[in-house]
């Protein structure tokens, strides 16, 4: 399980980082205000879940420590 904590904490946040980024990038480059606003939310919606996927797997790592 130490394993699976560490990994989630490595890859997990990040690749929602990175998908928050590139909503984030449409939204800035989209010039209908109804489709910037859908990426804008979908881009604060993958960074409320990064920082929920670092607390979790955090935990997970503090709870499974490496032996």
């Amino acid at each position: 399980m130490a394993y699976v904590a560490m990994a989630g904490l490595l890859f997990v946040p990040l690749i929602l980082l990175m998908l928050s980024g590139w909503s984030l990038v449409k939204c800035k480059t989209e010039t209908d205000a109804d489709m910037a606003s859908g990426y804008k939310k979908k881009a604060r919606t993958f960074l409320y879940f990064a920082i929920a996927a670092a607390i979790v797997f955090g935990l997970l790592k503090i709870i499974f420590p490496f032996a």
